[in-house]
């Protein structure tokens, strides 16, 4: 049985809270954790706020480097959250963030104390006394063994040092991704050398961090009463104020925002829920494919969309596999992307580009972003990761994305190997073992994939990415999931991604084309190319 003691130790860890000392009531200090994510990278990223380490002055944040920081900050948070792996608080004097302060638990088990200040609010025995309150805080929480370190240059940081009574060493200090960060290293005593203050600690709710992946599959029970964003919501901890921005394009909305949007009402095509069910039901493990498109033709009007829609998708299908059903197979994004057509009234894609109203196919609907930062850009049906699982063992998931395709082919026992820049910000990572690197790069490095399936899922058609990876791989199976039709959303400037690899692809065979979940206005499919 957990005592007392030790429960308020983790509260420290799993709750919100803040601190608040008698004798400096115009400062507060507050658990920094995913709300806090724009606050802690404005305090990161200003390179006035790290005068002595080189690295920090000159980085450069672009894209890629932002959505690093993001992905690896959040990871952080949920490490405190979930396995106490540290702390980090926030510095609010006067109503503003003037610094932060972290706590960070070392594989030796030991404790690093680091501190950081805008330039205002140094100069004024903030930083020591931020120093102190870590320290303290670290005792209460049950850290130990506390160790900082600093650069030569950093004369200020010595001043608050030698004021607290702490010896240093000159001895080097690094960090994989930001190189030397000390040159001089406080080991603090056990004892402090100071009057503890009187902390005032106003604990608040638990934090929600997101669940893992084998948790999320674990607790699937389906749509939650017809609830898409109740689901959502569930599936992954998402409380009713979540702070997190969905991202897409020019898009930019909170998940409560787009709850209210009247876009998604939208109706693409309004032929009744038993149309949408019909389409959606093709894709669904426990069907037969090939006769459920039969029956969805069958049991059309003749000239309706729904007559339209099955003889496309069923004029389009080449497979040469005999797809087994499967009452097992799990897959959320599935079931939500069905609940995402019945409330938009979707059958299915038209062979017409401009079928989609409004007019422009690249518009996002309010749905997409939520989809693409928890799940990813397509729906891997048990077709496609059975048919995949019949091509080989070994596959490369070429620019991976949040790897959900990788879990899902994991979970079908095949070796799958995630490979992707970390360009993109996703709110959702579904594994965590991807190889940062660029394509060609890993390619090159690894014998150009001879030998393993290379998946390619919404590849890059903008520059000349996808020409150098498929020019880099030696093996001799791609597998491509995209448009299928020259609305142009994921397809080349002038041609259809099939009519792309026929062109660039002269020595290879299409083995495979089927259709694959689409969401309203798009239209996806699964390619598998062989080489002769």
């Amino acid at each position: 049985m957990i005592s007392a003691k030790d429960a308020e130790r983790q509260m420290f860890f799993a709750n919100h809270w803040t601190i608040t000392l008698p004798q400096y009531p115009s400062l507060k200090y507050i658990h920094m954790t995913f709300p806090h994510l724009d606050q802690h990278f404005a305090l990161t990223s200003e390179p006035a706020n790290h005068p002595f380490e080189p690295s920090r002055v000159t980085k450069i944040w672009d894209e890629a480097a932002i959505s690093q920081w993001k992905q690896e900050t959040i990871q952080r948070y949920d490490d405190s959250a979930t396995k106490s792996a540290g702390l980090l608080i926030l510095c609010e004097l006067r109503g503003e963030i003037v610094g932060a302060g972290t706590l960070t638990v070392l594989p030796s088990g030991g404790t690093n104390v680091g501190i950081v200040l805008r330039e205002k609010a140094r100069g004024k025995g903030l930083g020591k006394l931020t120093v102190q309150v870590l320290l303290q805080l670290g005792r209460c929480s049950g850290m130990e063994r506390f160790e900082l370190g600093t650069m030569k240059a950093n004369k200020p940081m010595q001043a608050v040092m030698k004021s607290l009574k702490v010896e240093g060493k000159e001895e080097i200090v690094e960090r994989p991704e930001r190189g030397v960060v000390g040159e001089i290293l406080y080991s603090i005593p056990e004892k402090l050398p100071w009057e503890e203050f009187d902390m005032q600690v106003e604990f608040a709710e638990r934090i929600t961090a997101m669940p893992a992946a084998d948790d999320i599959f674990a607790n699937w029970q389906g749509i939650i009463d017809n609830g898409f964003f109740e689901t959502i919501s569930q599936a992954f901890d998402i409380p009713e104020d979540d702070p997190y921005i969905y991202r897409a394009e020019s898009f930019a909305m909170t998940l409560s925002a787009i709850k209210q949007l009247p876009e998604l009402k939208y109706k693409y095509h309004v032929h009744g829920q038993a149309v949408e069910v019909a389409y959606t039901s093709i894709f669904y493990p426990t069907t037969d494919t090939t006769k459920a498109l039969t029956a969805f033709a069958s049991n059309a009007k003749k000239a309706s969309p729904r007559e339209t829609v099955a003889k496309y998708l069923s004029l389009r299908r080449i497979c040469p596999f005999k797809v087994p059903k499967s009452k097992l197979h799990i897959n959320p994004y599935l079931d939500l992307w069905a609940r995402s057509c019945q409330l938009t009234s979707f059958l299915g894609p038209l062979p017409d580009p401009s079928y989609a109203h409004p007019a422009s196919t690249k518009r996002t609907h309010p749905i997409l972003p939520v989809f693409y930062h928890h799940f990813g850009c397509v729906v891997p049906t048990y077709e496609a990761l059975y048919i995949i699982s019949q091509l080989g063992d070994d596959v490369i998931d070429m620019a991976s994305g949040n790897g959900y395709w990788t879990y899902m082919l994991r979970r079908m026992d095949l070796n799958v190997t995630a490979v992707d820049n970390m360009a993109s910000e996703y709110r959702t990572m579904w594994i965590t073992n991807t190889v940062k690197s660029d394509g060609v790069e890993y390619l090159k490095k690894n014998g150009g994939g001879a030998g393993k399936i290379m998946l390619m899922v919404y590849m890059v058609t903008a520059g000349t990415f996808t020409r150098r990876v498929v020019q880099a791989y030696k093996g001799d199976t791609i597998v491509v999931v995209g448009t299928q039709n020259a609305n142009r959303y994921t397809g080349f400037s002038d041609c259809t991604a099939e009519e792309w690899f026929e062109k660039e692809m002269p020595g290879w065979d299409m083995a495979c084309r089927i259709a694959m979940p689409s969401f309203a206005g798009k239209d996806e499919a699964l390619f598998v190319w062989k080489k002769r």
